[in-house]
């Protein structure tokens, strides 16, 4: 049997879909189909039966996934204990999942890196939903997940690389703010709200609540990229991180303010699957985002 078959089944079955498997495993659809169909003469089973959703496994699948699993572990251990990274040389293509403001604040430093010290290697940016982050790690979809993402620290290997806090922004030049922000002010402005599925910041949303302060929104946005040129252009404010914040004052004249409240701070981590743990590759990465993101 070919062997590379253990690998499509393994990834079948921890993606619970063939198209996800396929991208687990940087093949096109079409490629895993036709590899599961040689799986299923081989062994004379259907091992996955189609759902709503997508596949689960038959007995038959379950039981190969176990040995199969176990096998190619030894396998890739094996190669990795002989294996040397090197970035000079490397063309290995890294899949970093973020939002947006991931992207704007955390990419930029990456990618100048890797142009001097990494010139061949690749990033791939992944937007995937919150709650969906855990099991892109566990079947390999990505390799890191950059964010405010406390729920997954109890089930990822993970390092802190700095501490955030909120402010708000504003154009110069508004109308009825200049350099303070009472409670009031706060409460009577018109606010732009970011509500995206790929972002962690749903923290300052609990503490407003809970403080009973409730803000006049005229727009809800799920993308931050497009905040900026609509505060310059109106007396809208918004709530964003300071590093954001810092960004926007750069990239488009916008100065910030402290909350006036008692605002949330909240940390910034890098999570990745422990699998992944030994890998050289993959440990120069992580060295490489911790130095650079920690110094922001």
């Amino acid at each position: 049997m070919d062997l590379s078959l253990t690998r499509v089944l393994c990834a079948i079955y921890e993606a619970g879909s063939v198209s996800r498997a396929a991208d687990a495993l940087c093949l096109s659809q079409p490629a895993v189909s036709h590899a599961l169909g040689r799986l299923r003469r081989e062994v004379a089973d259907p091992l996955f039966v189609r759902t709503a959703t997508g596949v689960v496994p038959t007995p038959r699948a379950s039981q190969l996934y176990l040995r199969f699993r176990d096998a190619i572990r030894l396998v890739d251990q094996a190669i990795e204990e002989i294996k040397v990274f090197d970035p000079r040389s490397s063309a290995r293509r890294f899949r970093l999942a973020m939002s947006d403001i991931g992207v704007m604040v955390f990419l930029p430093p990456i990618l100048r890196y890797l142009q001097a010290e990494a010139p061949d290697a690749a990033i791939d940016v992944r937007q995937i939903a919150v709650p969906e982050l855990l099991r892109a790690l566990e079947i390999a979809q990505i390799d890191l997940a950059l964010g405010n993402l406390p729920d997954l620290q109890a089930h990822t290997q993970h390092t802190q690389l700095f501490t955030e806090r909120y402010v708000c922004v504003l154009r110069e030049g508004h109308t009825s703010i200049r350099d303070t922000l009472s409670l009031e002010m706060f409460r009577e402005a018109r606010h732009v709200a970011v509500v995206s599925p790929f972002s962690g910041h749903k923290m300052v949303e609990d503490v407003l609540m809970q403080e009973g302060v409730i803000r006049h929104v005229v727009l809800e946005t799920p993308h931050f990229t497009s905040v900026p040129d609509i505060i310059a252009q109106t007396d809208l404010i918004v709530t964003v991180p300071s590093r954001v914040a810092e960004l926007f004052a750069v990239t488009h004249g916008l100065r910030s303010l402290p909350l006036p409240l008692a605002g949330p701070s909240f940390v910034v981590r890098m999570h990745w699957h422990g699998r992944s743990h030994a890998d050289q590759g993959h440990s120069w990465m992580r060295d490489v985002v911790t130095r650079l993101l920690s110094s922001l």
